[in-house]
Order: structure tokens, then C-alpha cells, then sequence
């Protein structure tokens, strides 16, 4: 086994640590290993250096450093094995997804498996109105919705939070059949409706209790919430969602088009 891995040790040189952040020092030694790793572009399979190696470039001790290192192994970014150490096991670099059609949250890329997401729904209900949420979608304040809450998860593990509400009555019976494959494109399509454009909003937030648990985090990790408001082909707006994303595991690529972009005008 220890003959698989033959590349040489990566070298860490002194790093800053602060002391008086309330992030916990393991915490931040896992996370800047992460960034490292995306800056120097070590490859897979990589042997980290010596836990006393890494305690010296911290100014840690041990207890800290393997604190550190049990989370970069339970993230699945290290492994250990026997006779060789620690090595790189997986890429911490988020995956990228492109704030376009049919929407990024059931964005697939057939060319990189690993951008793909798996839904859970947690639930599918009938609402009372919100004012402002009945407004983007064109329906006055007494018309209940339907709401959905779902969580994404990547590699089993999960990345997001999405909630969408959608119009009763362009979705009718969806409470008694249930999504198609826990897929709002699918289970939209299955209704002849299909997104023809799309508004998206990108803003930090604060998550809940509940969301933290959800999404398996603390409090120091970064969140961002990403309103969209979809529209039919005849610009009749058909979902309204709002999406939590883990911002350690997920990144944005914004197309833009040379007509839309204030640079041109």
C-alpha cells in the first residue's frame, strides 16, 4: 500500500495564526491547509508534512495541530496510511456553478460529475401568503402557496439549503404526486412549464440554529443566500426561491452578456 504513494512531502513554511480570533485555532489551521492547497496547487496523493513539521509552521501544539488534522480527515481531504502518513485524498476547491438556466440549483455538468447535486425534500406543503413573496410572483395578498423546502447535498454531504414557492394554480395536484426525482426542473416540466429566464440576487447572511444543523456547520463558516425569481417564455413569473449555500463548498461563475454589461455602454 505505502508503494502507491511515492510523491514527495509537501513543505509548509511559517504561518500566521491569530490568537485572538474567535474562529478556534484548529480551525483556522485546517482552513488555511485548504487554501494552500488551491494557491500551490498540490496535486492528489501528496504526502502532508510531519504532524511536529506542521506543530513548528503553526506554533501550535500537537493536540492543536491533530485537532486540525481529524478535521481535514473527516472532510475527507486527508487520509492516513500506514507506513506513509497523511496524503491529500480530495480537492477542497468548491465547484463552480454558473448563475444561468435552468438555474443553479439543478445546474448539471455531464464533463465534471462532482458539480452535480443530490436533492432531499424536506417538505411540500401549502402555505398562507406573503406579501412580498405573492408580489414577485404576480398574486394578490390573499392566494395561498405552494412551498417547498429542500436540501442539496454533494458527495452525500450537504451544501445548501433551498426554498421555492411556486403558484397553486400552475402546479395543480403537485401536493398528491409529489416531485419528479426531487427535481423542481423536472417536476416543472412534467406540468409543461419550463424557465425561459431567470433573476438571481447573491447576499451574505446569518444562518439559524436549524440551518446551521442542517447544513452540518458552525458559526464561523460563510453563507450566502442567492433569491431568484424565474420566469415563463411570456415573462409570467413561475418560482421564487431563496437557496443557503455552504460558502466553503460552493463558488459562483457569473456569465455575462457583451449587450448587458454597463463596460460596453
Amino acid at each position: 500500500m505505502a508503494q502507491e504513494h511515492t510523491k514527495e512531502r509537501i513543505t509548509i513554511r511559517k504561518r500566521e495564526i491569530d490568537t485572538a480570533s474567535p474562529v478556534p485555532i484548529y480551525h483556522q489551521i485546517a482552513t488555511d491547509i485548504k487554501l494552500l492547497f488551491s494557491i500551490e496547487r498540490w496535486t492528489i496523493g501528496s504526502r502532508i508534512p510531519s504532524e511536529q513539521a506542521l506543530s513548528d509552521a503553526y506554533g501550535v501544539s500537537r493536540v492543536t495541530l491533530r485537532q486540525a488534522l481529524s478535521e481535514l480527515e473527516k472532510e475527507g481531504f486527508i487520509k492516513k496510511i500506514n507506513g506513509v502518513g497523511s496524503v491529500l485524498s480530495a480537492s477542497p476547491t468548491p465547484v463552480a456553478q454558473t448563475l444561468n438556466l435552468p438555474g443553479i440549483s439543478e445546474s448539471r455538468d455531464p464533463n465534471n460529475p462532482r458539480s452535480n447535486f443530490n436533492a432531499k425534500v424536506l417538505d411540500l406543503q401549502m402555505t398562507g401568503p406573503s406579501k412580498p413573496i405573492n408580489e414577485y410572483l404576480g398574486l394578490n395578498d390573499r392566494q395561498s402557496l405552494i412551498y417547498v423546502r429542500r436540501l442539496f447535498l454533494r458527495d452525500d454531504k450537504p451544501v445548501a439549503i433551498n426554498m421555492s414557492w411556486l403558484n397553486p394554480q400552475m402546479v395543480p395536484g403537485i401536493l398528491e404526486k409529489g416531485m419528479v426525482d426531487n427535481s423542481m426542473t423536472k417536476t416543472l416540466r412534467s406540468y409543461g412549464l419550463r424557465a425561459h429566464s431567470i433573476s438571481n440576487t447573491i447576499e451574505p447572511i446569518h444562518c439559524t440554529q436549524a440551518e446551521m444543523k442542517l447544513l452540518e456547520i458552525g458559526y464561523n463558516v460563510p453563507i450566502l443566500m442567492v433569491s431568484s425569481l424565474s420566469y415563463i417564455e411570456s415573462e409570467e413569473p413561475l418560482e421564487f426561491s431563496k437557496t443557503i449555500w455552504r460558502g466553503d463548498r460552493i463558488k459562483f461563475k457569473v456569465n455575462v452578456n457583451r449587450e448587458d454589461s454597463p463596460l460596453t455602454k
